[in-house]
């Protein structure tokens, strides 16, 4: 019977048990580092990793006996695809399960910022009738009338311009890597260059993933482009933006708020300025920052969908051995494991 092995994370596995028992036994190993793996994971057939561990190439060629490893998400960075690829393991995503959940939180984010929503609670809190002033300073625009701006028209990005076009806002992107043509299949306007977009827009929606060419790609020196003082939103990772360089162009009034979900360590350093601001009562622009825990696709549905569609890709390489998301594909054929 083969061995498959979940490394981090899931400790009952009620949901794989029931897609991959027919065809092997699940161990769960519930690592939080990568030095916590044993040495019989020599013997796995198959491994399931979610983000709690990093899989560096020292462990992954002590998986001799692996034939596939499926990352449980979308993002990848915490797997050495190359290492992988190297002895011929195919490396799966699951990048579909969370697309809708990801995307209404940014909207969410968005909404709770720019109609002041937090603010206005927080104020109410602390004295309903004192502060019962509809307006207190807090300049807000209709919806309409700005231009949202997303940075990656993926999966997630294009849900993201659905909600904001469902709102009647003008929707534009940069995402260098689409065909000709999706432009008019959205009816969204494309821009060529990534600064031409940072200057148009009133809002910036980041949704790209984190690689040698995103990582660090908003910074102060592309954000000085802005000329709307724009809303910067991140739900994608926390390295595509230089944290100090967010910091800045808060102080400086280059961009209006930064509502993020990803932050470049998490849980994240809070000997940032930009930590220390937002966690200060009287931080200067402690309202113009809103920030979640890594929490957008963590709905029920989405995690009950990503756990199993990580164990259907396990169970469809064992059995058909189809690889369908394999994200080192051509490594695996550059060391010709695959034609």
């Amino acid at each position: 019977m083969l061995k498959i092995g979940i490394l981090d994370r899931i400790t009952i596995p009620d949901l794989e048990e029931r897609i991959l028992n027919s065809i092997g036994k699940i161990i769960c190993f519930n690592a939080t580092n990568e030095c916590e793996l044993p040495n019989e994971i020599a013997n796995l057939d198959a491994v399931i990793v979610y983000n709690k561990i990093t899989l560096t190439q020292i462990t992954i060629n002590k998986l001799l006996n692996c034939k596939v490893i499926v990352k449980a998400g979308v993002g990848f960075d915490n797997i050495d695809i190359c290492a992988a690829g190297n002895i011929g393991i195919p490396v799966i995503n699951v990048p579909d399960y969370g697309t809708n959940d990801v995307a209404d939180h940014t909207f969410a984010l968005f909404l709770s910022y720019v109609k002041k929503i937090g603010f206005y609670n927080n104020a109410l809190q602390k004295n309903i009738v004192q502060y019962w002033k509809p307006g207190n300073g807090k300049k807000v625009h209709r919806l309409s009338e700005l231009t949202f701006g997303i940075i990656g028209m993926g999966r997630i990005g294009t849900a993201v311009a659905m909600r904001a076009k469902a709102f009647g806002m003008n929707v534009v992107y940069y995402d260098p890597y689409l065909p000709d043509g999706y432009d008019k299949t959205y009816q969204v306007k494309e821009f060529k260059v990534l600064e031409e977009l940072v200057s148009n827009s009133n809002v910036i929606s980041i949704h790209v993933p984190l690689n040698r060419n995103t990582e660090k790609m908003i910074n102060y020196s592309l954000l000085q482009n802005a000329k709307y003082k724009p809303i910067l939103i991140n739900t994608a990772r926390g390295k595509v933006i230089n944290t100090e360089d967010i910091y800045l162009s808060l102080k400086e009034n280059i961009i209006e708020a930064y509502l993020a979900d990803v932050f470049e360590s998490e849980p994240p350093s809070d000997n940032t300025e930009l930590l220390l601001q937002f966690s200060l009562e009287d931080g200067i622009f402690r309202d113009r920052i809103i920030f979640t825990p890594h929490s957008a696709s963590h709905t029920i549905e989405a995690r009950k969908e990503m756990r199993e569609k990580a164990a259907i890709s396990v169970k469809m390489f064992i059995q058909e051995n189809k690889m369908k998301n394999c994200i080192n594909y051509n490594i695996l054929q550059r060391n010709n494991y695959y034609e």
